[in-house]
């Protein structure tokens, strides 16, 4: 029996991966070739979490959390992925947007390690992020544990001036203010 599948290079975890759609019928063989019999060739299954670390450590938004209906790409720093030369709905609305800076920007953000052997508070949406000084410089879109950096880290949009590589901020894990840093995205290969 043939069966007909579709192979894509379009998954988001900043990792080479391949996304495969075919029919029931074959899904269990198939799954069972991929994970027992392939020989050296085998690939261990990993869950959505471990996708999403992946995710977040490449510096790449979701849907639903650094994207969403109020965030155009321009704010989300995908202006690169927009082709201004063709017409499309709301190109003139991004074309308008793209005259003025963004009033915030997807930035990184790694917890500082506390001082007791505590394991730092992962930061979750919808943390307020604050300056040192208190006032308002943005929201955590998300967060996780990342060990590549051996931190918590999360990504957030904050305000211009706030999301500059090296700025202290304190952002709230736990109903509590903890220090964190601006970095360059993505958290792995970025020097810091």
């Amino acid at each position: 029996m043939i069966a007909r599948y579709i192979a894509m290079r379009t998954g988001y975890s900043g990792q080479w991966s391949l996304e495969v759609v075919l029919p029931n019928m074959v899904a269990g063989q198939a799954w069972d070739f991929i994970t027992r019999k392939a020989g050296e060739n085998n690939i261990s299954p990993a869950g959505l979490a471990a996708r999403d670390v992946l995710r977040i450590e490449a510096g790449l938004p979701r849907y639903g959390h650094e994207l969403n209906e109020t965030i155009d790409p321009l704010t989300a720093g995908l202006e690169s992925a927009v082709d201004f030369e063709r017409d499309f709905i709301g190109a003139e609305a991004l074309r308008t947007l793209r005259q003025k800076a963004p009033a915030r920007r997807r930035a990184g953000l790694v917890m500082a390690l506390p001082a007791t052997s505590q394991p730092p508070s992962i930061p979750r949406m919808g943390a307020s992020v604050r300056r040192t000084d208190g006032s308002e410089a943005g929201t955590v879109t998300s967060g996780t544990f990342s060990p590549t950096r051996n931190a918590a880290v999360a990504l957030a949009y904050l305000s211009p001036d706030a999301a500059e590589v090296g700025t202290e901020l304190l952002v709230a894990t736990e109903g509590k203010p903890q220090p964190a840093g601006v970095v360059a995205l993505p958290f792995y290969g970025s020097g810091e």
